[in-house]
Parts: structure tokens; sequence; C-alpha cells
């Protein structure tokens, strides 16, 4: 099969024990390739895809510690953006709540977004 083709078979995980993980799965399974749980300039990123200039983040738990005010995470993650759109990277989020309904919706989606880039 073609890495841009997809089986109507149901995709089959196994149980990983976190968000990351389980997209990591589903997106292996469709034959896309990645990076997860990268550092860019010291910005973490859940999964990065170099060639495309693409990164993902399942929006759930901060990356910042525990610790941190809205107003701090909020400042994160607008650094965090001014410097994606400074190296000419695209961020695309998805909720946990997406990637529960359908891992493979939101795998998909990101196939798509790594196509037209």
């Amino acid at each position: 099969m073609l890495p841009n083709q997809v089986s109507e078979t149901k995709l089959t995980l196994k149980k990983p024990s976190d968000d990351v993980s389980i997209l990591s799965q589903a997106l292996a399974l469709i034959g896309v390739e990645h990076l997860k749980r990268q550092h860019l300039n010291g910005y973490y990123f859940d999964f990065v895809f170099p060639t495309h200039k693409l990164v993902v983040e399942i929006k759930g738990k901060p990356h910042t510690h525990s610790s941190s005010s809205r107003s701090e995470q909020e400042l994160y993650e607008q650094k965090r953006n001014d410097y994606l759109t400074q190296i000419g990277y695209k961020l695309v989020c998805y909720s946990s709540e997406a990637l529960k309904y359908s891992v493979k919706g939101v795998a998909l989606n990101i196939r798509r977004h790594l196509l037209t880039r």
C-alpha cells in the first residue's frame, strides 16, 4: 500500500498510556513518519515533521511547570508560536477530546496537512 493510501480496515491500537503514544501508533499504522516529544530551540512539541515544517500539539496538559499561572502559560505559548512563525513552521493543534473521539480521523487530518506542505 502506498503511504497516502489507507486501508478501510479499522485501526487496531495497543493500549498506550498517553495521547501522544496513541496518536504515534495511529500515524505509524497509516505510514506517516514522525518525531514525537521533540524540542526546538527550548520549546517542547508533541510531534514534529521537519521535512514539512509542521508541528502538532495535543491540547490537554500544559508543557510548562505545573506551578505556572494561566497568563504564564499563554505567554509561553505566544512566544513559542512566534518562534515557529519565524522559522516557517505551521502549528496544528488537536484537543485530547478530538483524539479520544477519533484517533484515526486526527491521524488522517495530519496526513492531509503534510500532503499540502
